[in-house]
């Protein structure tokens, strides 16, 4: 898989952003905030190692960012995130928007919500998606991540893996200048892309393979 996409109230944090506020919700200190910190940490790791990270959330967009920006003990921060959709419209569609935005196939996702009415609108609507259960209690949240894992396993990981993220983002942004040009021939040209070929040597195999 390629792609990681993330409630965020009682998914990334304990609570909801809402209605407990950015200093209310539960991240890091005691239980259950210390293990949704653990499970951040463990994100931020997949995200180090060239997994893409993605939310998919019904909230406020602002109150999201500004939860990223003055809570602390966020760990995973606006730029951590390839994209986002945060809004109240329907989940399935909005894993659909982040597909189009990213142009990865939705077989290349796996979804991770807490709430198990909204994994079931994906799985029914989105079979090709990957829903794995979330656990009932935040104590067994471990037992998640080694699911997670399992999804995500690489035997090495090149310098491309680790820029994976910032890639999609400028494939986002690419694709969001090309609106503004009426010809596709002016649109490649303010690209100004250059192209080096090489042969396949024993430091770009990796890359190749």
């Amino acid at each position: 898989k390629k792609c990681l996409i993330l409630d965020l109230d009682n998914t990334l944090w304990g609570g909801i952003l809402g209605e407990d506020g950015i200093a209310g919700i539960k991240i890091g200190g005691d239980y259950p905030g210390n293990v949704f910190q653990m499970f951040q940490e463990y994100l931020l790791d997949l995200y180090n190692k060239g997994v893409m990270l993605a939310v998919c959330s019904k909230n406020n967009e602002g109150d999201v960012i500004e939860a990223w920006d003055k809570n602390p003990n966020v760990i995973l921060k606006q730029e951590h995130f390839v994209a986002w959709e945060i809004n109240w419209n329907n989940k399935a569609e909005n894993i659909e928007k982040l597909s189009q935005k990213l142009n990865i196939g939705l077989d290349s996702f796996v979804f991770i919500d807490d709430n198990p009415t909204e994994r079931e609108l994906v799985k029914q609507m989105l079979p090709m998606v990957e829903v794995p259960d979330f656990p009932n209690q935040p104590y067994n949240i471990p037992v998640l991540m080694q699911t997670i894992s399992r999804y995500f396993y690489t035997f090495k990981i090149t310098n491309e893996d680790k820029q994976k993220t910032q890639q999609y983002k400028d494939n986002v942004k690419r694709e969001s200048l090309k609106s503004s040009f009426k010809s596709y021939d002016d649109y490649l040209r303010s690209l100004s892309i250059k192209v080096e070929i090489q042969e396949l040597n024993e430091f770009n195999r990796n890359r190749i393979a």
